[in-house]
């Protein structure tokens, strides 16, 4: 089809081109006639006609074929005229096509630098998609890595209850710890909610981006074949330019309709630049909105909005080549026109080539009436009077003819004025139609651009939005971590912990086995010294001994699982007694060992044998004392640990907010004078406790800078109050300064 359209211009402009070369000759040609008969004219009236008889009849009807030849030539002239008119207007509409095809040259320049505009954008967006994918990968790998900690700290967590739960002091230690678990789970499981979710966007997204990349590679298909079609176009059209060149150089003779043309073109070119000024107006505003949408464009991914303006932009192009295809059509509509006045102009041609004939064969009668001529003024004087009688008609017809060339000019400038008239009335439609079209595309490209300019806001709210969820994201995953470092802190300090309980009990087991030894030594010594009687109240006081020992060990086995503070706090006092009392214990069993050879009375003996074990079942009680203080005070070091490291991890769970947020908080304790009130402000982060002590209940952790409502201070604490109905909390008050009063 391409070739075809390209022969057909071919063809046109050298159909355009004999059409030139054609008419130049026929005007040539008969302008050469002109002048031949007019020569004859002067000749005929120069020369003296002698009367004769003879040769009237022949030249009246010489003289009248003449006149009806001129009236002939006069037709044809007038047809050649015409047609030299036609052709002219033809010229125009080739020139008024030229121009058309230089705006479309421009804004083909003007759609190409738009494309590599657009085409550099989606690179742009083309990179942060990738950007954003590298980011989801990232983030997926760090949630695997996540959850992989969080099943740690889970099993963490069990052991930890597992170690807690064998102490009965720490039961409400215990109790807040699994409070603090429950929430970390309904948390981690928020957080497993909320990853699901950014997967789906991030998937739905990525699907997105894969529709526009898909979308891209069709409207570079299609600008590539526009492009295409385009530079084909170029070519027809520079060969027609070529072409209307060699025409406008053939067709010099006409100069005066040039000027004309010309003059008429400056006024239509004044109008052209005065809409060109318009145009250029409304481009430099849309320029303005471009290098805006340009701005807001770098800031974000705009991937969706600049493919359909690339859409947009390939229609304009269909719409432009429908333009140029339509003027291609006008063309060969010419070029059909002009082969069909062509055997017309043959047809001219044979006949001027006829009339020359005619002419070279009216010249040899000419010659030859000229001789009869002469022989008749020789012979004939009387034709003088009927000569000069012919002379005075043949002026006659000469005015005749003159009038009918002015009359005949006249109505060919009329025409050629009528016709200029109405080509000028046509251009002027179809320009103004062409700006009314322009103002109308100019003002839905201004429309485009304000929506383009909405999507793009509502595109930003967009991603302002995912960037701060995956700030939180990110925020909430660092939490995690340190939560999870945090719990591995603790369980490496409670497997610590469970060692050194682990080696007391051993050390424990010891001592309650040496402490049987002992007691199996001095039921076996007694029995030896004391007789029956002796020896049944020394057994019956032994076993009193040792079921007291029996209780207290179990107190001691009981303690070692509750520990309260209570006997901790009491049994502190004895612990270098029992200990000296200890060491001193070989010493003294030796001494009683001594004693029981020496002859003495039995029951003195006795009475002392009682009273040594006695001291030694007391030694035994405080060395068993001794090792559960001991036992106390590392399970109370432990649970002085748990509770601080569970008090990091709730200040590093809870984000910094403006008014904190309230859990049921313990009541506080009994108020002193009112202290400082007023509004305050933190100067550094701090937390706020649910009671004037730092063992108190954790409510939320604040950052500095926040304006606190203080009603009351003592030792060192400041209560707060909420102004929306939150219950009190208190903060130290190091912590805030006071910037007002209530």
């Amino acid at each position: 089809m391409e070739q075809a359209y390209s022969w057909l211009i071919i063809f046109s402009g050298a159909t355009i081109v004999l059409l030139g070369t054609f008419l130049f000759a026929a005007e040539r040609e008969l302008g050469n006639k002109r002048r031949e008969f007019d020569e004859f004219r002067r000749e005929q009236a120069a020369r003296p006609v002698k009367p004769s008889t003879e040769g009237e009849p022949a030249d009246a009807h010489s003289a009248a074929e003449l006149i009806a030849k001129n009236t002939e030539l006069e037709t044809e002239r007038a047809a050649l005229s015409t047609r030299l008119g036609e052709s002219e207007k033809a010229l125009a509409k080739l020139q008024n096509v030229q121009f058309e095809n230089r705006q479309l040259q421009d804004t083909t320049d003007n759609l190409k630098n738009q494309l590599e505009i657009s085409e550099s954008r989606l690179m742009e967006s083309a990179g942060r998609v990738q950007e954003a994918v590298e980011l989801n990968a990232a983030l997926q790998s760090e949630i695997t890595r996540l959850k992989q900690q969080l099943t740690e700290s889970e099993t963490a967590i069990e052991t930890l209850q597992s170690a807690a739960r064998r102490a009965a002091k720490a039961q409400s230690e215990n109790q807040e710890l699994g409070l603090e678990n429950r929430r970390l789970q309904e948390e981690i499981a928020k957080l497993g909610r909320q990853l699901e979710s950014n997967e789906e966007r991030l998937n739905a997204t990525a699907g997105q981006h894969e529709e526009i990349a898909e979308r891209h590679a069709q409207l570079q298909t299609d600008f590539a074949e526009s492009m295409r079609q385009s530079d084909v176009l170029t070519a027809k059209n520079k060969e027609l330019l070529d072409a209307l060149d060699a025409v406008s150089n053939k067709l010099a003779a006409s100069e005066k309709n040039v000027e004309e043309f010309r003059a008429t073109q400056n006024e239509e070119r004044s109008e052209n630049k005065q809409c060109q000024r318009e145009n250029d107006d409304l481009n430099e505003q849309l320029e303005r909105t471009r290098v805006q949408l340009g701005e807001s464009t770098k800031r974000a991914q705009v991937a969706a909005a600049q493919n359909e303006k690339l859409q947009l932009e390939t229609g304009e192009l269909k719409q432009q080549l429908e333009q140029r295809q339509a003027a291609i059509e006008e063309l060969q509509k010419a070029a059909m026109r002009l082969s069909e006045i062509q055997p017309e102009l043959q047809t001219v041609r044979l006949e001027n080539q006829r009339l020359q004939g005619e002419l070279e064969e009216q010249r040899v009668q000419l010659h030859s009436t000229e001789t009869r001529l002469q022989e008749s003024t020789r012979k004939n004087q009387e034709a003088s009077d009927r000569c000069e009688h012919l002379e005075a008609e043949v002026g006659d017809y000469k005015q005749q003819l003159e009038d009918s060339h002015s009359k005949v000019r006249e109505i060919d400038a009329a025409q050629q004025r009528l016709a200029n008239v109405e080509s000028r009335e046509t251009i002027y439609r179809e320009q103004q139609e062409k700006l009314e079209a322009l103002i109308v595309d100019l003002e839905r490209e201004l429309s485009e651009g304000k929506n383009q300019v909405q999507a793009l806001d509502e595109t930003h709210q967009r991603l302002r939005e995912t960037e701060r969820v995956c700030e939180e994201l990110a925020e909430e995953n660092r939490r995690l971590g340190e939560e999870v470092s945090v719990w591995q802190e603790r369980l490496a300090a409670s497997e610590e912990n469970q060692r050194q309980v682990n080696l007391l009990r051993q050390q424990l087991d010891e001592l309650r086995n040496e402490h049987a030894r002992g007691l199996d030594g001095n039921r076996r010594a007694q029995d030896k010294l004391t007789g029956e009687p002796m020896a049944a109240s020394h057994l019956t006081a032994g076993a009193g001994g040792a079921t007291i020992m029996q209780s207290t060990a179990n107190t001691n086995d009981h303690t070692d699982e509750r520990i309260p503070t209570e006997i901790a706090i009491s049994e502190t006092k004895s612990p270098d007694n029992g200990l000296v009392e200890t060491l001193g214990d070989p010493m003294h069993f030796g001494s009683g060992d001594t004693a029981a050879g020496i002859p003495a009375a039995n029951e003195k003996e006795a009475s002392s044998l009682v009273w040594a074990s006695v001291k030694r079942k007391w030694r035994v009680g405080a060395v068993a004392a001794t090792l559960v203080v001991i036992a106390g005070t590392v399970a109370m070091v432990f649970l002085e640990t748990t509770s601080s490291t569970s008090e990091e991890s709730a200040v590093a769970r809870e984000t910094r907010t403006e008014e904190y947020t309230a859990a049921p908080a313990a009541k506080p304790r009994v108020k002193a004078t009112p202290g400082l009130q007023g509004t305050f402000e933190t100067i550094r982060p701090t937390t706020v406790y649910g009671g004037p002590s730092e063992n108190a209940e954790l409510i939320a952790s604040i950052g500095a800078g926040v304006k606190l409502n203080v009603v009351d201070s003592s030792d060192g604490w400041l209560e707060i109050r909420s102004k929306h109905g939150r219950p009190p909390g208190y903060i130290r008050q190091g912590a805030a300064v006071r910037i007002g009063q209530n």
